[in-house]
């Protein structure tokens, strides 16, 4: 087994989820307002696409489907519509009471979360060419002779490093929310949003651009 590339693979997963991103913003708003828990599962969901990115990048699959036109469409405009119908319905239907943090999560809203961060990620342009990239630079660490089980523990030590960091935001984001009054909790629920939005906004108009010109063209 080839350390050194293990050893890569996990920076990737600890670099991926220490980034200001919209699945770290979203684990610590998760975190801040529902607890913990709440947060830990946001957390898996992220780590889990990022492993399964890592696997695709390793593999070559992203670069093959990084040069369909069609396929980055669609990924604009799917990942951009998907961080626009979370940011709205973070802006709009949130109401974060005393204490509300305390409120016990259901199975069901612990594995939602984890769905939406999931798909959040494996959807997210900039995430996905990140992962592109990353996989091409780690080959390179362990290109002796990697088999489909080295591959496979890759991709599973890229997973454990980006839950790594996103659990101690959770952590971290817990802790916050329990001495937090509800307006500001409130106020980190908007800012979520509005990061939602903004780069959700940006992907969804770069998609339909690129089809209005095929359509002119």
């Amino acid at each position: 087994m080839n350390y050194w590339f293990l050893a890569a693979c996990f920076f990737v997963g600890v670099s991926a989820s220490s980034t200001m991103g919209p699945i770290f913003i979203m684990t610590f708003n998760n975190s801040a307002v529902k607890g913990f828990l709440k947060g830990f599962f946001t957390a898996l969901g992220a780590a889990l696409g990022d492993g399964l990115l890592i696997f695709l990048g390793l593999v070559g699959t992203l670069a093959v489907l990084q040069k369909s036109a069609t396929y980055q469409v669609l990924i604009d405009l799917v990942g951009g519509s998907l961080l626009l119908l979370y940011g709205l319905k973070l802006l709009f239907y949130q109401n974060p009471g005393p204490h509300n943090h305390l409120t016990p999560n259901s199975a069901n809203s612990l594995i939602l979360s984890a769905t939406k961060s999931f798909l959040s990620t494996v959807i997210n342009p900039l995430t996905i060419l990140f992962f592109m990239f990353a996989g091409a630079q780690v080959l390179a660490t362990g290109k002796q002779a990697l088999s489909t089980f080295d591959l496979i523990c890759g991709s599973i030590v890229t997973i454990l490093g980006s839950l790594m960091i996103l659990t101690i935001v959770a952590y971290i984001a817990s802790s916050i929310g329990k001495v937090m009054k509800p307006e500001k909790l409130k106020l980190v629920g908007t800012v979520t949003a509005c990061i939602m939005l903004t780069v959700g906004s940006y992907f969804f108009f770069d998609a339909l651009k690129v089809i209005v010109q095929v359509i002119r063209g």
